[in-house]
């Protein structure tokens, strides 16, 4: 009697397997590969995800960027305005500003302090500064014939005092003690008439006319 061995499946079913992942391969590789080849020159490709954006070259300027300031071509000292003239700069003509600003302001806040309506303090240190520097200027104008004759003694006094020590005390001390000269006569009548338009200046702030308060808008 004739006994049959049992066939095994393992061998063809590796081998079916076998055949299958071989024959797998070229198709995913195939495919894989069909889009690059199918993509004609120059276009871009299906398979991209995202779009490639360009990197722009410069950067955008801020959206609250301040913009460049205009130069300062109006000086203002209190109530005057007057044209910069060329010899002054623009940044110079900005520290006048300035500093004439912080004078007016400082004199108005010490009114406020005593009482003084705020408006009318305002008014009044614009009108006292103003009204000080033309008293300055008026008074320096005034001073100014004796103020020379200062200077011309000054200056013969410098010659005598800088003679000792030649040769620079002959052109030093002359110039020195010219200005000293001028300056004895010319700073206190300055100061005199900066004074006299202080007062003036005083009187006109508390006497002139308020601006009227601008009306509210309605509501909407």
């Amino acid at each position: 009697m004739v006994i049959s061995k049992p066939v095994s499946h393992r061998r063809p079913s590796r081998r079916t397997a076998v055949l299958l992942v071989a024959g797998a391969l070229p198709v995913a590789v195939a495919v894989a590969a069909a889009p690059a080849f199918a993509t004609p020159y120059g276009e871009p490709s299906v398979v991209a995800s995202e779009p490639v954006r360009a990197t722009p070259i410069d950067d955008p300027a801020p959206e609250n960027a301040a913009p460049p300031q205009a130069p300062v071509n109006t000086i203002r000292i209190g109530d005057i305005e007057v044209g910069r003239p060329d010899f002054i700069t623009p940044e110079q003509a900005q520290q006048i500003n300035d500093g004439s600003e912080g004078v007016e302001s400082s004199l108005s806040d010490a009114l406020d302090s005593a009482g003084v309506d705020h408006a009318r303090s305002d008014r009044i240190a614009e009108d006292v500064i103003g009204a000080s520097v033309i008293g300055a200027s008026v008074g320096s104008t005034l001073a100014s014939p004796l103020a020379a004759t200062s200077a011309l003694i000054g200056a013969a006094t410098g010659l005598i005092v800088g003679f000792p020590f030649l040769p620079a005390g002959l052109v030093v001390m002359p110039v020195v003690c010219a200005a000293i000269g001028y300056a004895v006569i010319a700073v206190p009548a300055a100061a005199v008439g900066a004074a006299v338009g202080a007062v003036v200046g005083a009187v006109e702030g508390s006497v002139a006319p308020l601006p009227e308060p601008a009306a509210p808008e309605p509501a909407v």
